[in-house]
């Protein structure tokens, strides 16, 4: 046991001094494996920092739309280059009878708010604006919108106002 063990100790002293004597001879090897080695734990560091980054940043997003809250909608909200573009078209509209239906089933919904838009002219008796994305929401919106609307002093009198779909 004690012959192993001082064997052990006389290899380790060994490849301590070959490894010594290596890095005074070849100092320029030397210097180029450390920068090297510090260059590739740098790169390592950053791109874990910024891994952390992007997933803090993606967390924060998700927290906005709430854990209890729940989309429902003809089209996903994001489009990737193999989507089945046939499965979204052959299903049908969202309608508001259904959100009152999904209400009513709900248990404890804080809000079930119906949602429809459209790309329109509108056209008022001073001025027309082209492509104009129409959006018309039931009440209780406001709960479950992640952004702010702001009230401004502005009303609109629906009979003047004309909309060309």
């Amino acid at each position: 046991m004690i012959n192993k063990l001082s064997s052990f100790f006389v290899f380790f002293y060994e490849s301590l001094n070959a490894a010594i004597s290596s890095l005074k001879t070849n100092k320029l090897r030397s210097f180029l494996s450390l920068v090297g080695i510090t260059i590739g734990i740098f790169c390592l560091d950053s791109i874990f920092s910024i891994l952390d980054s992007i997933e803090s940043q993606i967390s924060k997003s998700i927290e906005l739309l709430e854990t209890n809250t729940l989309y429902v909608q003809k089209w996903p909200w994001t489009f990737e280059s193999d989507y089945p573009w046939l499965k979204y078209v052959n299903r049908t509209q969202v309608t508001f009878k259904e959100a009152d239906q999904l209400r009513a089933m709900s248990k404890f919904p804080e809000a079930v708010v119906f949602v429809s838009g459209s790309i329109v002219k509108v056209k008022s008796s001073t001025q027309i604006i082209e492509n104009a994305f129409l959006l018309a929401v039931s009440q209780h919106f406001e709960k479950v919108s992640f952004f702010e609307i702001e009230k401004v002093g502005i009303s609109i009198k629906l009979n003047s106002l004309e909309t060309i779909m």
